[in-house]
């Protein structure tokens, strides 16, 4: 007998936030809001078939900032503001009578690395010397793929002094990774052993400022496959300046923006000073961090900044949540491998999510792509030829390791109509027929075609699957949610045919009208506010009424399905969102939002399903969700708002980035 078996997350008990940022090379997953210390560093490497990550000693950061003011210790700690900069670059202030301290983290896309800035400011009336640098403790570097466990490799961290950098490198025989820091000026580190395999470094630079004067400390973090890399990628970015790179970063970041900030892009420290002030949201600590009260359909007509115009919500609620996600969507669910420099889609590049570093097809084509066609579709099409490329063999299959080999067995029907479906939403927003000529392409259509017509059950006509859209066993074969995404892929196919971009000897439009109808047929039961789509049925008589936030009815409309004046969708819409439901949330302080048996808490991904469909609470489960520090999860505690399971869920906020924009907001 087969064993009903479901990998239920563990729910966290002792939630601490972080911030996070980086860039198509280098992930910094969780910077100390207390301190302003890097825990841990990573890239992608192809040959790991994962994610390297650099990290210090338990409670230790790897990488800190420090100050000592006239020769005794100025502590960050406990006092820093917070705020994202344009959505992305994490920045701090700290504002004392004797000293005032700002910081700023950013990574430039398109180099592989960047830059941690401090600048220091006297505010009183007479002079004052300080010291101002960072210090580095360096003593694992981790394998992540879902887990992280450290790898037996020899590490040595030194001074070169040729480029004037920190090289901290890592390998067995051959080197896999290294990282090296520099200061301006070349300035020189202080290497330690410390405890056996611990290496420490610290670097400093004595200042002297008259009143009102001000200096700033950049360090420059670069990343590559061995030390000599490393440090000469540090010498580039030291050649391009601190300053530059700020703004190439800011430039980026507000070319894509959908609610774009106000101009702050003309220095770097008119820029850092904005913290704390205007683009304050209240994002300084977990105590007083909330969303707001700023979803209730508030709207202005134009709101233009650098040649965007943005039709959303007037207030900063919408604007930070959709870009931030959006922007963590980008640069966490996709990053270039530090040793091939191939583009890679993941779940997530954060250690802290659960499942990171591995490739779902829901999520990579469902969920993420969504969010990158709205940032840059070059990259799309390169994403789907890379999926296509890597990821056909076992297009279905519940979970591959990020070179395509099977991982996590068991097939899911969504997962393989979504290699259609992501194609589809690319030729629709791109424009670009050229991509289905392409051999890979066609080739991969045909696969996916093939695939998908040997789950069609003769005796009733449907689609069957093993696992449903949270990766657990069904109870029965006929999921009407994975059907409606067959009936979509089916219908794409007929599009493909009668345009001749492909020749199929099967009459996929006679397939896909005749799928619609019998989902009606055997799919539409007697619900408790009239007929409304089952979730599952045996094809016998028997159903299910039931809905997984990960897969949900409500799409249905949204992926084109049927209408959203259907009565029947109507009446499955609002039973999800009912009492009549289970495991719709009815008490605590998030009102609203399904769970599920996969996880019993609030699904964030119910309240992007509510935007997408309906919108029957106006977008007010996210009034009193903080989710991760702002970044989307898998779950979260009602009591609350914040994450609960599935910290860091990279693919999944570039759905929420996407439902956000959809709703609220539009660009020219």
């Amino acid at each position: 007998m087969s064993e009903d078996i479901l990998t239920v997350p563990e729910e966290i008990q002792d939630y601490r936030h972080f911030y996070l940022t980086g860039n198509q090379y280098i992930s910094l997953p969780d910077i100390d809001p207390m301190q302003g210390g890097v825990c841990s560093v990573n890239a992608l490497h192809l040959g790991a078939k994962g994610l390297l990550e650099f990290r210090g000693e338990a409670k230790k950061t790897l990488l800190s900032p420090f100050i000592r003011l006239e020769g005794k210790e100025f502590p960050l700690s406990n006092k820093l503001s917070w705020n994202y900069l344009h959505s992305w670059i994490p920045a701090f202030m700290l504002d004392s009578k004797k000293l005032q301290v700002e910081g700023s983290i950013y990574f430039p896309p398109g180099h592989r690395g960047g830059v941690y800035c401090l600048k220091v400011n006297n505010p009183g009336i007479k002079p004052i010397t300080l010291e101002a640098g960072f210090e580095v403790d360096w003593a694992q570097l981790n394998l992540v793929i879902f887990k992280s466990r450290e790898l037996e490799v020899q590490r040595r961290a030194f001074f070169d002094k040729w480029t004037g950098s920190l090289v901290m490198e890592a390998g067995c025989g051959l080197p896999l990774v290294s990282m090296a820091l520099g200061m301006a000026g070349g300035r020189s580190w202080h290497v330690e052993e410390q405890s056996p395999g611990a290496q420490r470094a610290v670097t400093g630079e004595q200042i002297y400022l008259n009143p009102g004067e001000e200096k700033s400390i950049p360090l420059y973090i670069a990343l590559n496959i061995e030390g000599d890399g490393a440090a000469t990628t540090v010498v580039d970015l030291r050649r391009h300046g601190f300053q530059k790179l700020f703004k190439d970063t800011v430039n980026w970041l507000r070319q894509r923006e959908m609610f774009p900030e106000p101009d702050i892009s003309g220095s770097y420290n008119e820029a850092v000073r904005k913290v704390g002030n205007e683009f304050n949201n209240g994002l300084q600590t977990e105590e007083n961090w909330s969303i707001g009260e700023g979803l209730e359909g508030k709207r202005t007509e134009g709101i233009e900044t650098a040649g965007e115009t943005a039709v959303g919500c007037d207030d900063n609620t919408v604007r930070s949540m959709a870009d931030q996600n959006l922007f963590f969507n980008f640069f966490y669910a996709l990053g270039r491998t530090i040793d091939t420099d191939e583009l890679i889609p993941v779940t997530s590049r954060s250690p802290n999510y659960y499942v990171s570093a591995a490739f779902w097809g829901r999520d990579c084509l469902l969920w993420s792509f969504p969010g990158l066609l709205l940032v840059d579709l070059k990259i799309a099409r390169e994403v789907l030829v890379r999926v296509y490329s890597h990821h056909l063999d076992k297009a279905g299959e519940h979970a591959h390791y990020i070179n395509g080999v099977l991982l996590y067995p068991g097939f899911e029907l969504d997962q393989l109509s979504a290699y259609l479906l992501a194609l589809k939403n690319y030729v629709i927003a791109a424009g670009d027929w050229s991509i289905i000529k392409e051999g890979l392409i066609k080739k991969g259509i045909v696969t996916v075609a093939d695939k998908l017509l040997s789950c069609r059950d003769e005796d009733t006509g449907l689609f069957s699957t093993f696992l449903d859209p949270s990766d657990d066993p069904v109870k029965y074969p006929f999921l009407i949610y994975d059907n409606g995404l067959a009936q979509r892929a089916l219908d794409f196919l007929a599009d493909l045919q009668e345009n001749k971009h492909i020749n199929f000897l099967e009459n996929f439009r006679g397939m896909a009208e005749g799928l619609k109808e019998i989902i009606y047929r055997l799919g539409v039961v007697d619900g408790p506010l009239g007929p409304m789509f089952a979730w599952s049925v045996d094809g016998e008589g028997n159903n299910e009424l039931y809905d997984n936030p990960p897969g949900s009815l409500q799409l249905l409309a949204h992926y084109g399905f049927c209408s959203k004046e259907d009565p029947v969708y109507v009446n499955t819409v609002k039973w999800v969102n009912s009492y009549h439901n289970p495991y719709f949330c009815q008490e605590g302080k998030v009102k609203g939002g399904a769970a599920s048996r996969h996880a019993g808490n609030p699904w964030p991904l119910s309240g992007v399903n509510d935007l997408l469909s309906l919108n029957l609470s106006e977008g007010s489960f996210f009034y009193n969700v903080t989710m991760d520090n702002g970044f989307f999860c898998e779950t979260v505690n009602p009591s609350t708002g914040r994450a609960s399971t599935g910290l860091a869920f990279a693919s999944a906020s570039g759905f929420l980035a996407y439902a956000l924009w959809k709703v609220y907001g539009t660009r020219d």
